[in-house]
Parts: C-alpha cells; sequence; structure tokens
C-alpha cells in the first residue's frame, strides 16, 4: 500500500502536486493482485502516471484525472484490491479560499453583514442546537460568498465545491475523506475483445487532452493492445504552412511505430485529420499502419482516406477499431 500522499499547499492559485513522487500506480497494480482486470487498471495506470494528468491547481486537470482516477478505483474495487488514497489534488482546486477579513469582497462584505446581524440575535439564544444550525447556515454562506448572488439566488455553488471543502477538514484531522461508491460507477473496459496476433501499439492522435482522455479509456484493457497518444498542441508561434507541419506531424506518429491509430479531423492550426492520412496513404512508410476515423463530427472525409469507420472518441461505437485490430 503506497504511503498517504502529504497534505498540498494552497500557493495562490498554485497547488503543489506531490501525487506522482508518492504512488506510482503502474507499481500498485504490479503489486497487487487484479486477476482478469489486470490489463484494464495497468492501461490506467499508464494514463495516471503521465505528466499531462498532473493536476498543478488546474480544476480542468482536477476534472479529467478523477474521471480516470475513479476507473481506477473502480477496477480495484472490481478486482477486490484496496483503493488507493484518495488523491487530494482531486478535490484542492474546488475549495473556496478561506475568508480572509483584510480582503473583504464586495459579495462576501454582504454576506457578512447578515452573519453579524444573525449572531446578534442568536448571541443570548437559550435553544442550543437551534442557535448551533442557525450559526452553521452563516458560516456556511461565508465560506462560499463569493457564489452567492443576493440579488437572485444561492444556486452557483456545486456540490462537488461543498464536498472538496468536507474533504479538506476531514484530511486535515487525520480521517478518511467522503469517496463515491465505486462499484456503483460506470464500467467499461475492453478485456473481452479478442486480442490481436502480435502485440500491437495503438496510437491516439488529437489536439484535444479531454478527448484524447476519452478515447484512451474506451479502448482501454484490449489485450495485447498498447494504448498512447500524441496530443497536436497548437504552437501560434509557428509560421510554417500546413504541408510542413502535416510533414512534422507524420514524423512523429511514424517514430513512435504504432500499428493503429485514432485519427482526430479537426487538428487545429488549419489542419484536417483526412489531411494528414492523405499525406501518409503516399508515404511507403507508413503503408502498414491501420487508421481509424475518431471524431465526434462526421467520419466522411476520413473514410474517404481508407480510415476504418469512427470510433466517436470511445464512446460506444468500436467495429471499426476492432475490424483495424483484426486486420493487423
Amino acid at each position: 500500500m503506497s504511503e498517504q500522499p502529504p497534505q498540498l499547499e494552497n500557493q495562490g492559485e498554485v497547488l503543489t502536486d506531490s501525487i506522482k513522487s508518492t504512488i506510482d500506480f503502474v507499481q500498485y497494480v504490479e503489486s497487487h493482485n487484479f486477476g482478469d482486470y489486470k490489463k484494464y487498471a495497468l492501461d490506467l495506470a499508464s494514463l495516471l502516471n503521465s505528466p499531462d494528468l498532473e493536476v498543478n491547481g488546474d480544476e480542468s486537470k482536477a476534472d479529467t484525472r478523477t474521471t480516470v482516477f475513479n476507473r481506477f478505483c473502480t477496477a480495484c474495487a472490481k478486482a477486490g484490491v484496496e483503493t488507493p488514497p484518495l488523491e487530494e489534488g482531486l478535490f484542492m482546486p474546488f475549495v473556496p479560499e478561506d475568508y480572509n477579513s483584510g480582503d473583504i469582497k464586495p459579495k462576501t462584505k454582504q454576506v457578512l453583514k447578515i452573519k453579524n446581524d444573525v449572531e446578534s440575535q442568536t448571541r443570548e439564544m437559550e435553544d442550543v442546537n437551534a442557535k448551533k444550525e442557525i450559526d452553521t447556515l452563516t458560516e456556511f454562506m461565508l465560506l462560499f460568498a463569493e457564489k452567492f448572488d443576493l440579488q437572485d439566488s444561492f444556486d452557483g455553488i456545486s456540490s462537488r465545491e461543498i464536498v472538496a471543502h468536507l474533504n479538506k477538514k476531514l484530511t486535515e484531522k487525520g480521517m478518511k475523506p467522503a469517496r463515491p461508491d465505486y462499484l456503483k460507477l460506470e464500467f467499461k473496459t475492453r478485456a473481452k475483445e479478442q486480442a490481436p496476433s502480435k502485440p500491437i501499439k495503438l496510437l491516439i492522435v488529437d489536439d484535444n487532452f479531454e478527448e484524447i482522455v476519452n478515447s484512451y479509456l474506451g479502448a482501454a484493457g484490449w489485450p495485447d493492445v498498447t494504448i498512447e497518444y500524441l496530443r497536436c498542441e497548437r504552437d501560434y508561434s509557428d509560421k510554417s504552412s500546413n504541408e510542413k507541419k502535416i510533414s512534422n506531424l507524420i514524423e512523429k506518429i511514424l517514430a513512435t511505430s504504432a500499428d493503429v491509430i485514432l485519427m482526430d479531423q479537426g487538428i487545429g492550426d488549419g489542419i484536417n485529420g483526412s489531411d494528414i492520412l492523405k499525406s501518409m496513404n503516399i508515404d511507403p512508410r507508413a503503408a502498414k499502419i491501420k487508421k481509424v476515423a475518431n471524431t465526434g463530427g462526421n467520419d466522411d472525409d476520413l473514410r474517404a482516406q481508407g480510415a476504418f469507420r469512427n470510433f466517436e472518441k470511445g464512446r460506444g461505437r468500436v467495429d471499426g477499431l476492432r475490424s483495424a485490430i483484426k486486420s493487423i
């Protein structure tokens, strides 16, 4: 069992994410008996170990990592393996800033006035339980003061923020944080798919990291299939032609020695996945690579360049990827 990760310190908007130095998820899988869920757990462990999925205080990354982490914990629960500690990086970005009397923002000032008015009346209350309930409500309002709209409604507070604050308080006192019932979470694995005739490498090519993760999860667990990804980040300083950018992307794809690629259509910078496939079709080095459409939109242009049927970013349709793997 890995050591409980140390507390993360909120340094303004930056969180010190020490998760990587305390939990090696691949080693965690190798040191436990996951049985039939081992391949799926290993796929997710590789993704959790990726620097691209480190949170560092980013709420969007925390959301994406939470999805993968919860799937990993579900695999643990299914396999009868103890789940790893809940990473603080998954909830700390959602904890509201502590109230600072030296920096009273307009909404905080409004809620603080309400709190003071209420306390002036409850200070001498004889009903201890009623006083405690009212005081708790005013403290809660103050905690989330910047999310309240006193002229409209209080629906700006998310349940996630409330649970995040609860978990912060629990972990500060050395108690276990509130966690999902992992056995009831959605669980999808390709463990029962037919393995290819030889081990192969599947490469996800996309410009959107959240969609890369969706595609990764959609293929996770496939026997004898190693999953990697190529993130096509936009470089606004790159003034080279689209032809040159496509050529560079193809070189990166070839460098991975991928057997099958999941190709997005809208790569960004004016480049389409179908343009990349068109160039790959005349490159003899790419002749053996199988291509699968992987777009949230129409896959006609990708299919016109020889791609198998749309994988739809891992959202359910798998026959195209299955056909590509079988054809290896």
